[in-house]
């Protein structure tokens, strides 16, 4: 078992003092502490979800903190080592996807993590218990579950004094778990008998691979500014309780449904919608969904319909200039109405000014397929970076006075690779920094609705050299290039060349700069494969290694 010396911390957090300040009095009284099983990276919001295992001294299990307002060390820290500290306030965890951030969901539910500090309580974290806290908990004098009742018999969670936990199991523990105001066996749906531990009605699988619950998808489309008109239709078939349930009928008899369901809707219509939202600044309503009653809508059919804000033939919408804007060609001969071709991030996309007899104009729109991911040839791009940045064994000065080793790796202080390196030792440390930087080119590119896999393969190439050499984040480095990335969301390659020369960046690494921009306009790697030619030491470099 590895412990953590919470002392050698100090400096840090005294450092970061005007971060903690705000939360340090109030974030006293509430401990946290145990050994680290999981960490989670939320690479959109910049904080972390870790999982403690609680500690039998009793300190409470907490399951995130945010990064802005704790330290560079806990990245040091690994799955293994214990923690003690202080936790208080939460953030929402945002993850990065295609069309931008979005919550996460752990066990169906929305992230708010906490935020904590290390180190502020001082101590170290025994592990090892005093023999008293060894008792069962229906005997150990404590309300283990929180239910306001302690140990054998008092607690009705306990059979016996020697029963290990005072829990009920969820069906039965007076509790509304889920959250879906239903209360126990027989009155939450989810409660198969009143042993049931788990409240929760486990969604229905979809038979797409992307498909996600009806809560779920709801709730990545309203992170994304989706608005839909009505509420999800009600599950009440006693033979299929994942089917949709008609709320009426028509004159003739016919199903009707005053509903709209999202659920199973594939992540390609979601990201669409969410693109179509951001790109043309409109409202954005869904009015018909995965619900049963439509010939051409159902789960997993990446197919929804829209609100259509105009009556007749005039495109007057905000949504409606956008697409005849936008649109690459335009079909009259349809059946139900024009169609409106548009090719978005996620792919062509067919917007159908639909006009059908007994309904509501609206706009049906399906979404084709998405673009074919660009492969990306690693090999090439670690010797462009290795030629780019030249290969040291002796520690060096860069040009901005940080101290640096290898392959551009910046030394901290204490850093074991501050010495005379191996060339084994050199390309195993590049080895570990490049996906870093790889995933930092990503991380970029993501809330400014660029999907880094459809770019071009010379294009990721250069994306990623440039945030290797000055880094990106808070506005800086390849963060603060937002005129190129409003001409890459744009395809305005030409332009992104030319922000990348026009820049600070490029009056610091010249000629890097020059290619990196000419590679930026073409989108071939020619450039790069010529500047490896031209340095032994990139040309000989075995990615393999």
């Amino acid at each position: 078992m590895k412990f953590f010396h919470i002392g050698r911390l100090f400096f840090i957090v005294f450092f970061l003092g005007n971060l903690l300040t705000p939360v340090s009095a109030a974030a006293v009284n509430n401990p946290f502490g145990g050994l680290i099983i999981n960490k989670t990276f939320c690479n959109c919001s910049g904080n972390w979800i870790i999982t403690l295992q609680t500690p039998k001294s009793g300190l409470p299990r907490d399951l995130s903190f945010d990064f802005g307002s704790i330290l560079y060390e806990f990245m040091k820290m690994r799955v293994g080592e214990q923690v003690l500290g202080t936790w208080e306030g939460a953030a929402q965890c945002l993850h990065i996807t295609s069309h931008g951030c979005v919550p996460k969901f752990v066990s169906g539910k929305v992230v708010f993590p906490r935020i904590f500090m290390v180190g502020t309580s001082g101590g170290q974290l025994d592990s090892t218990p005093p023999p008293e806290e060894e008792k069962p908990q229906c005997s150990d004098g404590r309300d283990n579950d929180g239910d306001g009742k302690t140990d054998y018999p008092g607690d009705p969670g306990c059979d016996s004094p020697n029963d290990s936990s005072e829990g009920d199991p969820q069906c039965s523990d007076g509790r509304d778990n889920d959250g879906d105001g239903k209360t126990d066996y027989p009155d939450d749906d989810g409660c198969e008998s009143d042993e049931d531990n788990s409240e929760t009605l486990e969604p229905c699988s979809c038979n797409c691979s992307d498909g996600k619950s009806e809560e779920e998808t709801r709730s990545e489309l309203a992170a994304g500014g989706i608005e839909i008109n009505k509420s999800p239709c009600p599950r009440e078939n006693e033979n299929n309780p994942c089917e949709s349930t008609k709320t009426g009928t028509n004159s003739e008899g016919k199903a009707i449904y005053s509903c709209t369901d999202v659920r199973c809707l594939p992540q390609i219509a979601i990201d669409g919608l969410i693109e179509l939202k951001r790109k043309s600044q409109c409202p954005v309503m869904i009015t018909g969904g995965t619900e049963p009653g439509h010939k051409t809508h159902a789960q997993c059919k990446p197919v929804v319909d829209l609100r259509i804000d105009r009556s007749g033939e005039t495109l007057n919408g905000c949504v409606d200039k956008y697409i005849a804007a936008n649109a690459e060609s335009v079909d009259r001969s349809g059946s139900t109405g024009p169609v409106y071709y548009l090719n978005l991030d996620v792919g062509r996309t067919r917007f159908i000014d639909e006009r059908i007899r007994n309904y509501p104009q609206h706009w049906h729109v399906i979404f084709d397929g998405t673009r074919m991911p660009q492969n990306l040839n690693k090999c090439l791009a670690k010797q462009y970076i290795i030629a780019n940045e030249g290969w040291k064994n002796e520690p060096y000065t860069d040009s901005r006075g940080f101290p640096t080793v290898g392959v551009g790796h910046k030394l901290d202080p204490g850093d074991s690779y501050n010495r005379t390196l191996t060339n084994e030792e050199v390309g195993d440390l590049f080895e570990q920094d490049f996906p870093k930087y790889e995933r930092l080119a990503k991380n970029t590119a993501a809330p400014r609705g660029v999907q880094f896999e459809s770019l071009s393969e010379g294009r990721q190439i250069v994306l990623i050299d440039m945030a290797f050499n000055m880094g990106s984040g808070n506005g800086e480095g390849l963060d603060d290039f937002d005129k190129m990335w409003t001409a890459i969301d744009n395809e305005q390659w030409d332009i992104a060349g030319d922000e990348i020369m026009d820049s600070e960046y490029a009056g610091q690494v010249g000629d890097r700069a020059s290619r990196n921009a000419e590679m930026m306009r073409d989108g071939g790697t020619g450039v790069a494969e010529r500047r490896v030619n031209d340095v032994q030491k990139a040309k000989d470099y075995d990615c393999g290694a």
